[in-house]
């Protein structure tokens, strides 16, 4: 399971879950890929002083831009060994289920799922002509189980348009997997729980 040698991918790697994965990924890989928005890739590289991430202020959740990116990178740094895929978008992070709108949650779904569909199929395809590679989807809990309102005091950090489109990862996981796995390519789902949003000493 060693990654020395490797070349792997991670969306949204500057962000709260994704920087310890970066971290670690710079340390065990040939060359890490790290993608994220508005600098923030950028500015992670430099503050961890991370000698073997490239750092891309890309949104690979933009459906129309999205294979264009990977086709881009993919010149630039080769078909990578492995893809972590933990970008994401809600628009209705924050609202109550009394809150949320058709509008909102058409949105959400628009943002979560088509983009990570093209980036995640467009990554196989060219891992299929080269033989092997894997791919590592994020879901949540959220997509198997609801928020429980009655036991936390509000589920608007995990509305309901979120749980839905998690799920559909969870799908998409395993419909990829199937379509994939004969051309030795793995596609996997990890569904993370609950986890601090603060650090302590």
């Amino acid at each position: 399971h060693s990654l020395e040698g490797k070349t792997i991918w991670i969306t949204g790697g500057a962000g709260y879950l994704g920087s310890p994965i970066t971290e670690a990924l710079d340390k065990l890989c040939a060359k890490t890929v790290l993608f994220d928005l508005n600098g923030r890739a950028e500015a992670f590289v430099k503050e961890k002083g991370l000698t073997k991430t490239i750092a891309y202020s890309e949104n690979v959740l933009d459906v129309d831009k999205v294979e264009g990116i990977v086709d881009r990178v993919c010149q630039e740094h080769g078909v990578p060994d492995g893809v972590a895929h933990l970008a994401y978008a809600s628009a209705s992070s924050g609202k109550k289920f009394e809150e949320i709108t058709g509008e909102s949650f058409t949105k959400t779904m628009a943002m979560a799922l088509p983009a990570t569909f093209v980036f995640a199929r467009a990554l196989a395809d060219r891992m299929k002509a080269r033989g092997h590679g894997s791919i590592v989807l994020y879901a949540s809990m959220y997509g198997v189980v609801s928020p429980d309102v009655w036991m936390y005091k509000s589920e608007a950090a995990n509305p309901i348009d979120y749980g839905v489109s998690k799920a559909g990862v969870i799908q998409m996981t395993k419909y990829m997997a199937v379509q994939y796995g004969h051309s030795n390519v793995r596609v996997n789902c990890v569904t993370p729980g609950a986890f601090p949003q603060t650090q302590h000493d």
